[in-house]
């Protein structure tokens, strides 16, 4: 059986075993595996399970216990909030992440027991696929979304988020517009002290939007050597006041094409803090060309701070499609059409929609890249020619709603032969003896005409048997 990790992309700070003889594990070390997670990140149960809320001040402080059969019982420990207890479904909203109990920061303590054993649960966890990974974001909120049901966990920006979550269940990124990018530029600038004065002026819609996921730091940084080593002083005050206010993080917001490689080695402290990091990328004149410099350059950013041996936090794309104004090289400048998006680019919206399929499955291939959203639902006038509209947010819905499943051989079996007209039965006698003696598929059902007897054919040959004598069959060749 296998289980799903308590938080998304799960960052593992301390492993089973770790750290023998230490913090009164005992010579056999860590029982269990710590997750980095800030004060008040969702949690969720592991399997279908019966799950109880307990306290445990010395220890574990406020934990759940997922009772999911006579032999595996799971924990989560440190939490500050239970949400849900009782029956509940593998995946479904429990607890809240916190820093209670005998524990050194804020992170979740994750625990297999099997016969009442602590074991390792790497080998337990199943490892999470997307079929897709873009989602919407809205500048104002249309008609046409007031009210809208959107999958559990699809991705959702919202500019100044209001104070009623318009869209539960989903995992929402906020951004707090202030004035602009020039006012953000200006703290930037200041350093670590604008990190804490963009805190300040933002909490009011840190406050009014509790519901939140992640917010945004400032949009689309000025790219420049100097401007970089300030931005990193500034998230390096802004990101712990965030973390120690209960929020998670998107650091960076870097405009398409930004910033130059070379640059990212001034970026140590945001890398290192940071929930997620946060770029935009587009393509133009579609999502194809140049891709590993426009649309898909996020891996070359992977591959540098790989390079750098800095941490590569979970990636957000919160702005992608197309851009006019994005271009490469002298060759660029024959597709330049600054501040203008799909509608004027490519003009067709199934060929845009086509585009976005290909890149939104090149998403699904990097397990560094959390989500991606469009660019833009109820855009202003500026913005019009970028829009995203009902019909292509039910596209992007429908994408996210593909569930992966994964198939066994048992399946493809028993749907081969539902696909020739043979009910399936894989106890019956005759079917286990075609299989064990290589006769291949069947070409009828079983046949109970003969007085007494039962045939069935497959490729290979025909099969009788007497009614109850099921382990004295014989082969009839056609």
């Amino acid at each position: 059986m296998k289980l799903l990790w308590p938080l998304e992309n799960p960052i593992i700070t301390q492993y089973f075993g770790e750290n023998p003889n230490k913090y009164g594990y005992g010579p056999e070390g860590h029982k269990g595996v710590d997750l980095r997670a800030t004060v008040g990140t969702k949690l969720r149960s592991p399997q279908d399970a019966e799950a109880i809320g307990l306290v445990q001040p010395e220890l574990f402080g406020q934990y759940m216990r997922f009772e999911i059969n006579e032999h595996m019982t799971a924990y989560i420990a440190h939490l500050s909030q239970i949400d849900r207890e009782g029956q509940v479904e593998c995946g479904d909203h429990v607890a809240l992440s916190g820093e209670t109990g005998n524990c050194d920061g804020a992170h979740v303590h994750f625990e297999l027991r099997i016969d009442g054993v602590s074991v390792d649960p790497l080998p337990y966890m199943v490892e999470e696929m997307n079929m897709s990974k873009t989602g919407l974001s809205f500048q104002t909120m249309p008609e046409w979304a007031h009210g809208m049901t959107v999958p559990t966990g699809f991705p959702i920006l919202i500019i100044n988020p209001p104070e009623d979550n318009p869209f539960p269940g989903a995992f929402i990124i906020g951004r707090a517009w202030i004035g602009g990018d020039g006012v953000e530029q200006a703290m930037i600038d200041k350093g670590a002290a604008g990190g804490r004065e963009y805190f300040e002026r933002c909490k009011e819609f840190y406050d009014k939007a509790p519901y939140v996921d992640v917010w945004l730091g400032p949009n689309e940084p000025k790219p420049w050597w100097d401007k970089l080593q300030f931005l990193d002083e500034f998230n390096g005050a802004w990101i712990p006041s965030m973390h120690n206010y209960g929020k998670q993080t998107g650091a960076g917001v870097f405009s398409v094409g930004e910033p130059q490689l070379d640059y990212l080695q001034t970026m140590r402290k945001t890398c290192a803090l940071t929930d997620y990091l946060v770029a935009h990328q587009y393509g133009n004149p579609s999502m194809q060309y140049e891709a590993e410099w426009l649309s898909l350059r996020h891996r070359k950013v992977v591959q540098k701070l790989h390079e750098l041996n800095y941490r590569v936090p979970p990636i957000l794309i919160t702005e992608c499609g197309i851009d006019g104004g994005a271009i490469l090289g002298k060759d660029g400048d024959k597709y330049k059409k600054p501040g203008q998006g799909w509608v004027t680019v490519i003009g067709d919206k199934v060929e845009f929609l086509s585009q976005m399929e290909w890149w939104d499955d090149e998403l699904c291939k990097d397990p560094d890249v959390k989500y991606a959203v469009t660019f833009i639902s109820g855009p202003n006038g500026d913005w019009v020619s970028f829009i995203w509209d009902e019909q292509m947010a039910r596209w992007a819905m429908a994408r996210f709603t593909q569930v992966p499943v994964e198939i066994t051989d048992e399946d493809v079996r028993e749907a081969a032969w539902n696909a020739v007209g043979v009910d399936y039965n894989p106890d019956a006698a005759l079917t286990k003896y075609a299989q064990e003696h290589g006769l291949g598929m069947p070409t009828m059902n079983e046949d109970y005409s003969l007085s007494g007897y039962v045939i069935q054919g497959f490729i290979g040959a025909i099969l009788k048997v007497k009614v109850g004598e099921w382990d004295n069959i014989e082969q009839v060749e056609w």
